[in-house]
This record gives C-alpha cells, sequence and structure tokens, in this order.
C-alpha cells in the first residue's frame, strides 16, 4: 500500500513530531507560568480566528441581510402611512383610501436615463404582488409607475418619460398642477397648470395629490424658480427632482388594495358623463 510505504519511508520524521509533542505537554504541566502563558496565547489565537471567520460570514451574508432590511422598512413604511397623521408628513394619508397602502420592497435590475421614455426593470412580479399602474418610490421619492408586469419580473416608466403626466400638489398651500419631463435635463422637470394667483417660492416641495396611480403625500421635487409672464394665467415651475436616478438600486412599488374600486368609480363617472 502507498500510504504504508511512505510512513515506512518518514517513519523517523513522524517519530521526532511525536517525541516532541510528549515533551511539550511535559513541560506545560511541570511549569505553571509557561501553562498559562500557551493558555493565554491559545485563546488569544482561538478568539482572533473566530473574529475573522464572523467578519467573513458576515460579509457573505450581507446580501441576505440587506434584503432583510429592505423587507423590514417596507414593512415599517406601511405602518408608517397607515398611522402617520402629520399635517405636512411625507407620507401623509389625506382619505382613509390612502390609509391602505403597501410598500413592496424591489430592486432595479435595469434602467435607461439617456433617451426620452426611459424605463426601470424591477426584479419582483406578479407573484410578489406587483400589479400595472402602481407607483414606485425611491428613499427619497416618487420615480415611477408600472407600466407591464410578468411573473418575476415588472416594468416602470420612470418620470424621466415625456409622455407621463403626474398630478402633483405644490407646498402647503395644496395647489393642484401637472409634473411633466421635458426630455432634457434628468435632473429637473416642470410642474404645469398651476393658477398665477397661487404664492410660489423656491424650496417649496411637490407631492403627489392623491389622484390617479399615486396615494397621497408622496415627495416629488423641489422649486427651484418659477415664471409668470406678463398676461398669462399659469406659471411655469421648474421643479428639481428629488429622486438621483444615477445612484437608483432600491425601490418600493406601493399597492392600494382599494385602488380598484376607485378605478372602476371613475371610469363609471367618466362613462355616465359622456354624452349618448
Amino acid at each position: 500500500m502507498g500510504w504504508i510505504r511512505f510512513i515506512s519511508k518518514y517513519y523517523v520524521f513522524f517519530l521526532f513530531l511525536g517525541l516532541l509533542w510528549v515533551c511539550v505537554v511535559l513541560m506545560i504541566r511541570q511549569d505553571t507560568y509557561l501553562s498559562l502563558h500557551l493558555t493565554r496565547w491559545a485563546q488569544h489565537t482561538l478568539w482572533s480566528s473566530n473574529a475573522v471567520l464572523f467578519q467573513w460570514r458576515d460579509y457573505l451574508w450581507l446580501r441576505e441581510k440587506n434584503t432583510l432590511l429592505r423587507e423590514e422598512n417596507a414593512y415599517l413604511h406601511t405602518r408608517l402611512y397607515g398611522a402617520s397623521h402629520q399635517p405636512h408628513s411625507p407620507y401623509r394619508p389625506s382619505a382613509d383610501i390612502d390609509t391602505l397602502v403597501h410598500f413592496i420592497e424591489a430592486q432595479v435590475v435595469y434602467q435607461t436615463m439617456t433617451g426620452l421614455h426611459n424605463f426601470m426593470i424591477l426584479n419582483k412580479g406578479r407573484l410578489s404582488g406587483i400589479e400595472v399602474g402602481q407607483g414606485v418610490i425611491s428613499s427619497r421619492g416618487l420615480c415611477g409607475r408600472v407600466q407591464h408586469v410578468g411573473r418575476d419580473y415588472s416594468a416602470a416608466h420612470a418620470l424621466l418619460h415625456t409622455e407621463m403626466r403626474t398630478s402633483a400638489r405644490l407646498g402647503k398651500a395644496g395647489a393642484l398642477g401637472s409634473l411633466r419631463w421635458d426630455g432634457v435635463d434628468r435632473r429637473h422637470a416642470w410642474l404645469d397648470d398651476l393658477p398665477r394667483h397661487v404664492q410660489v417660492n423656491p424650496g417649496d416641495t411637490a407631492y403627489t395629490s392623491g389622484y390617479g396611480s399615486y396615494p397621497q403625500g408622496i415627495p416629488i421635487g423641489v422649486v427651484r424658480h418659477a415664471q409668470l409672464d406678463a398676461g398669462a394665467i399659469f406659471y411655469q415651475i421648474h421643479i428639481q427632482i428629488l429622486t438621483d436616478y444615477s445612484t437608483l438600486q432600491h425601490v418600493y412599488a406601493l399597492s392600494r388594495p382599494l385602488s380598484h374600486t376607485q378605478d372602476s368609480l371613475q371610469t363609471l363617472m367618466n362613462t355616465s358623463a359622456t354624452p349618448p
């Protein structure tokens, strides 16, 4: 056998190691001072090795921990939105219908920023509760709306889409306007249809109005400057979008269980208002 030949060839070396081990054991047992130091050294080595091992384990488990944290944040956002009644909270519900909002955590796996019709692909789909029309927000504010849903993935239009319009309220006054992107700068958009009698100040925040796909009170952007031409009825307001698309990775889709009822009622009223 190969291992027998190996041992017979190097038996002197193995005998030396055995005798060395016996000598070390005898020295430790006879010398208390040496025994104490060796014990401390062994404990220190063990603790250091365990620390390195735990650091590597935490690093390898970091993705899983981040996923759990995002799911917990989604749950806390849901509870916060339903319980918050502060007058100017970014997640302030304006009616009972808006208190029923669930935050579904998702990751952006692909997005475009250089075109006129920009979109993002999310790693959550129908199985996770994603539906067409749901709003998509980042940790900073509104960033899109779901347009297509598959089994495990979904696609959402970004605010950086020239055909997308978003109903918004401006600041404390709550005046209604329509947010649009002109295709020029991904950091800025325009708020239209705000009447001239409304007071507009730089630094005012635009929020979702609660009409359409989004619940009320989601921050969208901040006023940079407002222009009111002589004889004009409406302002031209330049808005800095709060969401930074260049660093966008994690988002939340907003599920409103009662939105189908609201949409059905709006469709019914629009149909009944149409002349025969």
